[in-house]
């Protein structure tokens, strides 16, 4: 409706795009993660979840054989335990043949940013037509350091999307000098 009020306005014509924001701070990253907290364990994403590994695997078999987990089934899949995604402090990498719960969970964590992005960009695309620049914040790999809980880490399929034109990964918010922008 605001895009739609803006493009009916005297000024309409004059607008060059949109950039549309949500989640955390409006950078599109996962609520909670700036609070020190996990997000999302509700059962809509539990189901989300569940889905996006039924369509990675397909067969319960290869399910059972990349987690490592003898008897499971699609339905039993769950979001990692807090413990299971704080991991182990002292390792950078997360291991396949133990972490792959937790290894595809935060593939599909980040690729739910993605798509609710496409999902506001493909409206905003529709209600102007198809005319104006869609931007959105995304993809801060140094700022964030690749932590997976921000859910930033799907930027290559971002870049497949064509709803999307625009991706704005701003300079980082510490070390900044005055003049001189920030140091990586």
């Amino acid at each position: 409706k605001t895009i739609e009020h803006m493009q009916q306005s005297d000024y309409g014509k004059h607008i060059f795009g949109y950039e549309i924001a949500s989640l955390g701070s409006e950078e599109w990253y996962h609520v909670g993660v700036n609070q020190q907290q996990l997000g999302d364990y509700s059962v809509h994403l539990e189901r989300a979840f569940q889905k996006w590994v039924r369509d990675k695997y397909q067969t319960r078999e290869k399910l059972e054989s990349a987690w490592g987990k003898p008897g499971l089934d699609f339905d039993q899949v769950v979001i990692p335990s807090k413990q299971e995604r704080m991991g182990d402090q002292e390792q950078t990498f997360r291991h396949p043949a133990t972490d792959m719960n937790v290894i595809d969970f935060y593939v599909f964590y980040s690729e739910v940013v993605v798509d609710t992005i496409d999902y506001f960009a493909n409206i905003a695309k529709k209600t102007s037509g198809r005319k104006k620049v869609i931007g959105a914040f995304y993809d801060y790999m140094y700022e964030l350091r690749g932590g997976p809980e921000f859910g930033h880490n799907a930027g290559g399929k971002l870049l497949h999307r064509t709803n999307i034109d625009v991706i704005c990964a701003r300079p980082r918010y510490y070390e900044r000098q005055l003049g001189t922008g920030a140091e990586a």
